[in-house]
């Protein structure tokens, strides 16, 4: 059987977390570890090992970029994925200087978004 990729999943939603980590699932290609916060987020990387972290930005968020920030600062070169509804190229801009691997927008249709979603993870954890 082929490893699965581990994603840190991030998101402050609970029914879009639940939802993203089912689409992102049920194919076998993926392990999704669901938080709630990136209070949370940093205790699961402190004692567990992930592939890629796949973070929801959201646009008035003060710690939107924080984590990322401090992940990078630690020296901890993990693929960074950050994904939003939002359409933002500020943001894409940001998240890029910061360090982030992919930034993808979930604005269309659900089953394309997912579909580029998959293919950013699967890029960013072939050539990090």
């Amino acid at each position: 059987m082929k490893k699965q990729i581990r994603i840190l999943l991030v998101d402050d939603d609970p029914i879009l977390l639940k939802m993203h980590k089912h689409i992102l699932e049920i194919e076998g290609s993926f392990q999704v570890d669901p938080c709630l916060s990136v209070l949370e987020a940093n205790q699961k990387i402190a004692k567990e090992e992930y592939d890629v972290i796949l973070y929801q930005w959201h646009m008035h968020a003060i710690e939107s970029f924080e984590f990322l920030k401090s992940i990078r600062e630690s020296d901890n070169h993990i693929p960074f994925i950050v994904f939003t509804t939002q359409e933002d190229k500020e943001a894409a801009s940001q998240a890029f200087e910061l360090g982030a691997n992919g930034f993808a927008r979930m604005v269309g249709n659900p089953e394309t978004d997912f579909s580029e979603l998959k293919r950013a993870i699967k890029k960013a954890v072939t050539y990090p």
